[in-house]
């Protein structure tokens, strides 16, 4: 599990398309933010000022919505006014159509759903990592292979098409470490063993053989979930579009309402708002700055899993490090982590001792 969220980590690093030197600072304060709360080897509080509401340490939830809403909000306020749009706009394009054209779509990037998508089942393996991550991670990666990076972060298809096909497959990753160790692999899976839990049923290795048949109606149950999400999903597309109608002076507001009430109605505490404007301000600094935020946030997700699993072997094998390579699948993991490393290290010299080579690749891939 270590050397899973060492990889985790590491591809965060090695597929960003910054400078190694800011991706690495993003990479280390989300890490520092993880690091928040009580010790996981020796139980003492860290880097918590006193306030018993961060010993806990900082939720994810409310990270994200620092990081990325309030960012967005902050970086928004400060852009020049749009010109008013015509008050005749065009109508929407009927259901039908705008299905026909997602799939026109889906079938043009054939390439990037092949990608993604297992790619979004290894990442939701990952406990703790969810979709978000793996859509952040399958978008950096598709923006690293593609002939067009310069069309990212303005609505291209390629970015969604890989965000949405690893953030879908993500889903149905997080529940192999959930049903087969009883370890959620996101915040929903977190909750259904919970349920689980109450109905007398413990997941674990031998769940498939004392309540096999709960289990396939689960598979079966995700199977018909997936259809029904084909019109529910269509249908709250098309509410959901006419909010981008609305004007952003009214719009940015409401967005600014909901992700603070939301923060609140997640840990039923109003220090959780003052977290979500702690790390909306980190988030918009980083974004002066031109620091990515994506890996920030895998900091904060797998930063307490790659901590806590790191000291459990420690403390079991007594100081030694080479029980971390003793089995075939934590060597292969480990050589793989340590080859990215040292990939990421040699990309973060060569930019200090070529600056102008650096340079003039990343304007050939741009």
């Amino acid at each position: 599990m270590f050397w899973l969220a060492a990889l985790g980590l590491s591809c965060a690093v090695f597929v960003s398309d910054a400078p190694p030197a800011k991706t690495f600072a993003s990479l280390f304060i989300g890490l520092a933010i993880a690091c928040v709360g009580i010790d996981v080897a020796v139980g003492m509080p860290r880097y918590t000022f006193g306030l018993y509401d961060l010993y806990d340490g900082v939720n994810f939830i409310s990270a994200m919505i620092g990081f990325f809403a309030l960012t967005e909000l902050f970086r928004a306020a400060l852009e020049p006014k749009a010109p008013r749009a015509d008050a005749k706009s065009p109508k929407m394009e009927p259901l039908r159509q705008a299905i026909g054209d997602a799939l026109k779509v889906v079938r043009q990037r054939w390439v990037s759903v092949i990608r993604s998508g297992p790619l979004g089942v290894f990442i939701g393996v990952l406990p703790g990592a969810g979709s978000d991550v793996a859509a952040w991670i399958a978008y950096a990666v598709s923006r690293r292979f593609s002939k067009t990076p310069e069309k990212y972060g303005k609505g291209h298809y390629e970015g969604i098409v890989d965000g949405g096909a690893s953030n879908n497959a993500a889903v149905s990753g997080a529940w192999t470490p959930a049903l087969i160790f009883g370890i959620p692999g996101d915040s929903v899976t977190a909750i259904a063993i919970g349920v689980l839990m109450m109905k007398g049923l413990n997941p674990g290795p031998d769940i498939f053989e004392r309540s096999g048949d709960l289990v396939y109606t689960l598979f079966g149950a995700f199977l018909l979930a997936n259809i029904a999400m084909v019109f529910t999903g269509a249908l709250a597309i098309l509410l959901a579009s006419q909010l981008m109608r609305m004007s952003k002076s009214l719009l940015m507001p409401l967005i600014l309402g909901l992700s603070l009430i939301g923060g609140f109605a997640v840990m039923n505490s109003a220090f959780s708002i003052w977290i979500i404007i702690t790390l909306g301000i980190v988030g918009f600094a980083m974004t002066l700055g031109g620091i990515p935020l994506a890996p920030a946030i895998l900091g904060v997700v797998l930063g307490k899993v790659l901590e806590r699993n790191f000291m459990t072997s420690m403390i079991k094998s007594q100081g030694e490090f080479l029980p971390f390579f003793s089995r075939d699948i934590s060597l292969v993991l480990g050589v793989a982590a340590i080859l990215i490393w040292g990939l990421c290290l040699y990309r973060a010299f060569r930019a200090i001792i070529h600056p102008e080579k650096t340079q003039r690749t990343m304007e050939n891939d741009a």
